[in-house]
């Protein structure tokens, strides 16, 4: 466009080279979010009125718009061709931008409605009735999906997905379901007419999901938070997040970028982060309360479910929203009727932080004398099923059936427990696979009361990150096992 039209001058509205952050140290020059436009020129100190800065400059201060002054070299626009000319009168326009290109960028609507707005004048339209730099209304109240792999809750925070679990299940369960002190959902299937030799079984799997916990609200207005469950940081921060509130709305926000991101030599902290903090738009304390943020709410990433090419998916949380909804379709077959067996489902709370609702629950059977024989700890089998990594370790594939861990960090099972899985997997023609991976499941805190822990798994690439994937085959194969031990252990 320049080579072809040869403009007398140019205005060019993008992102300013250096951008601000927001838990360094500020000065009186800081740029910020909601504190006005930012202009970009060669010429800010032009000493002449011919300078199209000083005449952008002169339009804000007619409008009441602020700006910021930045001092820049000669404007140069590069290719594969020449170099194109740059008009003498240039000017680059933009907003204050927080963790510039990374998914959690960051900027405040009244900044652009004053940028369009000195467009405007500049440009001699007039400001239409009704119009405002001011910030524009943006809903802030958005209720939880009812989706169970959408549905959100960190651990210790899981009530919404406890009810939806409960929601799925057949209606004539319901009523035999129980919320145990730990926060639990129990489900337990026979007439209490139990032959000799049965044994005792559960199936388990965790309901919680990783994310982090609001610890206080700092004095600029940002959340310190705490990390709840194992994450790598670097798959997370300086992305949106969501602050989910009493109330059981939810406030966006930002996870922030370690300090130095954006430097060269930046390194990734190699140890586990402690604390983070949540930038969400406010500049002091008072300001986030009035949003009806409070310590103990907790943070998530926004998530859906992806239906990718064939039987694959993208789902984060899939861990273990796959293992819960694995045992939800095992109870619907199974049906209220169940005589001469003793088979409890648990879906259990803050699995991402130690297994405390599973270790509850087996605490209070065997107090009652209930501990069981078996229990199936129902979870995501970490597989190395990815073109990058070595299948020396979890090499379980996707789309191959379920996983029967031969061991992992959990205490290790029976060999002739592994082969009867199998061998019933066989006979009812569910693919089966089994290896080594890493990792602890909820059945781990079931060994010190005597039972056998038996874990079940569904191939998972890349846990614990934003790209979780699974292949449904996996899912089906998990739910008909379920349903074959439940009936024949």
């Amino acid at each position: 466009m320049l080579t072809e039209m040869h403009p007398d001058e140019l205005i060019y509205v993008g992102r300013a080279a250096s951008e601000t952050t927001v838990g360094g140290v500020t000065g009186s020059n800081e740029r910020r979010p909601g504190t006005g436009v930012v202009v970009i020129s060669s010429t800010i100190h032009p000493g002449t009125d011919q300078s199209l800065a000083a005449e952008i400059q002169s339009v804000a201060e007619r409008e009441h718009i602020p700006v910021h002054l930045v001092a820049s070299t000669t404007a140069q626009i590069t290719g594969n061709a020449t170099d194109t000319p740059i008009p003498k009168r240039w000017v680059k326009l933009s907003v204050p931008t927080l963790w510039p290109v990374t998914p959690g960028e960051f900027v405040a609507w009244n900044d652009l409605a004053q940028l369009r707005r000195l467009l405007e004048a500049y440009l001699n339209i007039p400001e239409l009735p009704g119009e405002s730099t001011q910030d524009l209304v943006v809903p802030r109240k958005v209720r939880a999906s009812e989706a169970l792999i959408g549905a959100y809750g960190a651990s210790g925070h899981e009530d919404v997905v406890r009810d939806l679990l409960q929601e799925q299940l057949d209606y004539r369960l319901r009523d035999k379901v129980q919320t145990d002190s730990a926060g639990n959902l129990v489900l337990h299937m026979g007439d209490g007419t139990i032959p000799a030799g049965t044994p005792r079984i559960v199936f388990v799997a965790h309901i919680d999901e990783i994310g982090y916990e609001v610890n206080k609200i700092e004095d600029d207005g940002r959340l310190q938070v705490k990390m709840l469950g194992r994450r790598y940081p670097q798959y997370f921060l300086g992305h949106v997040a969501l602050v989910h509130k009493k109330d059981g709305t939810r406030v966006a926000g930002v996870l922030e970028l370690p300090a130095g991101w954006n430097k060269s030599g930046f390194e990734w902290p190699s140890g586990p982060v402690v604390t983070n903090h949540v930038f969400v738009g406010t500049r002091t304390k008072e300001e986030t309360e009035k949003l009806g943020i409070v310590a103990g709410d907790f943070v998530t990433m926004p998530k859906k479910y992806h239906q990718l090419l064939g039987t694959r998916a993208n789902a984060p949380s899939a861990d273990d929203r796959v293992g819960c909804d694995a045992l939800i379709v095992a109870a619907n077959a199974i049906g209220p009727q169940f005589p001469g067996r003793d088979v409890t489902f648990v879906w259990s709370t803050e699995g991402e932080v130690g297994s405390k609702g599973a270790a509850e629950f087996v605490k209070q059977a065997a107090k009652d004398g209930r501990a069981p024989d078996f229990v199936f700890a129902v979870d995501a089998f970490i597989s190395s099923d990815s073109p990058l990594e070595s299948k020396r370790l979890a090499g379980a594939e996707l789309g191959n059936g379920f996983a029967v861990p031969a061991a992992d960090s959990s205490p290790s099972v029976p060999q002739k427990y592994l082969d009867r899985i199998v061998a019933l997997a066989n006979k009812h023609q569910i693919p089966v696979q089994h290896g080594v991976t890493a990792g602890e499941n909820d059945g781990a805190v079931f060994s010190r009361y005597g039972s056998v822990n038996v874990a079940l798994g569904f191939p998972l690439r890349y846990s614990h990150s934003p790209a979780e994937l699974i292949d449904t085959r996996d899912f089906d194969a998990l739910g008909k096992i379920v349903e074959v031990l439940a009936r024949e252990w």
